[in-house]
């Protein structure tokens, strides 16, 4: 319990750190940034990579379906069994209520999943893909839509399965 008490005291310090101190043309680049990792966007881009009829990019658009598959299977629960209330309320879907909690981050885990799928052949497209994943994460923080351990531990799963679905 020490530990878990510790990880939420450094979350809320965090977040009254950013509240107080992250100057508002920062907020508002990562508003923008923030939608990088859009579920909707997301789905537009599969849709493209199915409707291009290619092996490659039919492979390729499997592989991305599977991961947000399993990831939403791994997420769902989660957010269900933990009920982590965002660290500032800024919306509710009626519709989808687990969207409403905030543990783990959803952007978080497509941004570090697609960076370790997108970057598995080339270690310079990985390091950049890891880069954007990483800002995307932050982006979550630093509006307040996510606590920091939200995000890490998003990224942690989405790693894991990026790294699952190469070894098929």
């Amino acid at each position: 319990m020490v530990v878990i008490d510790s990880i939420i005291v450094f979350d809320l310090c965090l977040k009254r750190y950013i509240k107080k101190s992250v100057p508002v043309w920062l907020k508002n680049a990562m508003a923008i940034i923030t939608h990088m990792g859009d579920g909707p966007l997301w789905a537009i881009i599969y849709s493209i990579l199915f409707l291009i009829h290619s092996q490659g990019t039919n492979k390729l658009a499997l592989q991305l379906v599977e991961g947000e598959g399993i990831g939403l299977l791994t997420l769902i629960p989660l957010r269900y069994l933990i009920k982590r209330e965002r660290p500032a309320v800024t919306y509710t879907y009626n519709l989808l209520k687990w969207n409403n909690y905030s543990f783990p981050s959803l952007h978080s885990l497509r941004a570090f999943f697609l960076a370790v799928t997108f970057g598995s052949a080339n270690r310079v497209v990985l390091t950049l893909c890891l880069m954007i994943a990483f800002i995307i994460g932050t982006s979550r923080v630093l509006l307040l839509k996510h606590f920091f351990t939200d995000v890490a531990v998003g990224a942690i799963i989405g790693i894991t399965i990026g790294l699952y679905l190469l070894e098929l």
